[in-house]
């Protein structure tokens, strides 16, 4: 199973904000320049993660970025979800199958296996992607606190 870049890219994003000190945010030009991307690709992908409810926006000029629940609860299948939100509606359109095959009773049962193994696969991605919270890809300190980093102060080439 192949994941777009835009998922990889999202994780970082999250992983930025979170690595944010208390009451930090950072804004979408900063995150642009820190991350290498176009601004309407940040404001794309910050647009999917706050709808999802992962990151919250405030675009005041002291606002920006931050996490919207604590990064701990947040795991690689709530991003997957953000970043791929129709591929998780269980409904398949087999219209091109039924107008060259008709919808006999042998294509309908072929149809409803499809619908079995890709319903099984979504399960298994879920449960797969759902292991690992985002906050296990963070470093922590000697106490075991997740490392926080000011990235408004961190010189970028």
């Amino acid at each position: 199973m192949k994941f777009s870049q835009s998922y990889i890219q999202a994780i970082s994003f999250i992983l930025v904000i979170a690595t944010l000190p208390e009451g930090k945010t950072l804004k979408s030009r900063e995150i642009s320049k820190l991350m290498g991307f176009s601004t309407s690709y940040t404001l794309k992908i910050g647009r999917k993660l706050v709808e999802a409810k992962l990151l919250k926006s405030d675009a005041s000029k002291s606002g920006g970025y931050q996490l919207a629940q604590p990064i701990e609860r947040i795991t690689l299948y709530e991003v997957y979800v953000a970043m791929n939100p129709l591929q998780q509606r269980n409904e398949l359109d087999l219209g091109d199958i039924h107008r060259l095959f008709g919808l006999s009773s042998e294509v309908y049962q072929k149809e409803k296996r499809v619908e079995e193994i890709l319903t099984e696969t979504q399960l298994m991605v879920k449960s797969t992607l759902s292991k690992m919270a985002l906050s296990e890809l963070i470093s922590k300190d000697s106490l075991g606190n997740l490392i926080t980093v000011n990235w408004s102060e961190k010189q970028l080439d």
